[in-house]
């Protein structure tokens, strides 16, 4: 049952944030729309999306030597598409599926490549809040203004309502209680089994962490990542001139796109399916003056495309490396 909840309810979500997107939608016109879009473009936007994917599997790569596994690239790159394709189909499982799938091709153990995947988040993070800086700094004055008009009219329609500081720091009280607790029974907690493998678990992922610190190819690292966000940058822009109503938007529309576009992906729901529609939506309605008609029609032409090649590429992929796992567990067996 537990299982079951954990995919309905994002798949709920995701159904209330499309139709939240698209009420108000003529779907005779996106219809007509969608039948004359340039689909060359489109394709050409995903070629970028792969080599970002690819250049993230080398990353991963260069994150594990360190701790004495040189997995091959093909299983590498086969187990970030298959992570991809299993987001798809349950949120945050992503992570989980490319390293069970690097664990069963190549024996690098789950801890380890899980605390890379933590180093690979903590970066990405950086490099999303870097690139929404840089966004901010290039629209400086379209965002700016588009902020403080919906702080205003928060403030106007929170006026006189009761404060709710004193339940954020009643919580963050219970929250201290609880660490400070956590640390006076410690040596009794850690006699606990449960307890002990977590914590085993938890060393495990952080010799994963560390591993950065141990990388000869630093360098390589830091460009490798710099590298995916221009794949993803690209992948947007070059998916403005599938449509009429993007065609001429431009380079920065395009960041400041990205940007909004990424921290939608960040909910919990399957491939940021609806939050990615009406983030992407609301963006282009209310920055850069696109019709609602338009601006849903663009954001579910750029969704759909990358979520088709994911299922496709990251679905083939899964197979694939399961069929070698199988394959390798039964030469092993029979030797």
């Amino acid at each position: 049952m537990k299982k079951v909840l954990q995919y309905v309810l994002p798949l709920a979500l995701a159904s209330l944030l499309l139709w939240y997107a698209y009420k108000d939608t003529d779907f005779a016109q996106m219809a007509n729309d969608l039948r004359n879009a340039n689909y060359a473009w489109l394709l050409l936007s995903l070629v970028p999306m792969v080599l970002s994917h690819w250049i993230r599997a080398e990353r991963w790569r260069l994150l594990l030597q360190p701790l004495g596994y040189r997995p091959s690239a093909k299983n590498t790159f086969m187990a970030v598409l298959a992570g991809y394709f299993a987001n798809l189909i349950l949120p945050r499982m992503g992570e989980v599926t490319r390293c069970g799938l690097l664990n069963k091709n190549e024996d690098v153990p789950l801890d380890n490549s899980i605390g890379t995947v933590v180093v690979e988040r903590i970066f990405d993070v950086i490099l999303l809040l870097s690139v929404t800086a840089l966004a901010f700094a290039l629209e400086f004055t379209t965002l700016t203004n588009f902020f403080l008009a919906k702080i205003e009219q928060k403030n106007a329609m929170s006026a006189g309502q009761p404060s709710k500081l004193p339940l954020l720091l009643g919580l963050a009280a219970v929250g201290v209680v609880g660490l400070i607790g956590a640390w006076v029974l410690r040596e009794k907690l850690l006699k606990i089994g449960l307890v002990v493998k977590v914590v085993d678990f938890l060393k495990g992922m952080w010799k994963g962490v560390v591993s950065v610190a141990q990388m000869e190819q630093k360098g390589l690292f830091l460009l490798y990542s710099a590298l995916i966000w221009v794949g993803y940058y690209l992948t947007v822009w070059i998916a403005f001139k599938a449509l009429p109503y993007t065609a001429e938007l431009g380079l920065m529309p395009a960041l400041v796109i990205l940007v909004a576009g990424s921290f939608a992906m960040v909910a919990p729901v399957q491939g940021g399916l609806g939050a990615y529609h009406a983030m992407v939506s609301l963006t282009l309605v209310e920055l850069y003056a696109q019709t609602k008609q338009g601006a849903d029609t663009s954001a579910l032409l750029m969704h759909t495309s990358q979520t088709v090649a994911m299922l496709v590429l990251g679905g083939i992929s899964f197979v694939l490396a399961m069929a070698a796992a199988r394959k390798r567990q039964n030469a092993n067996t029979a030797q």
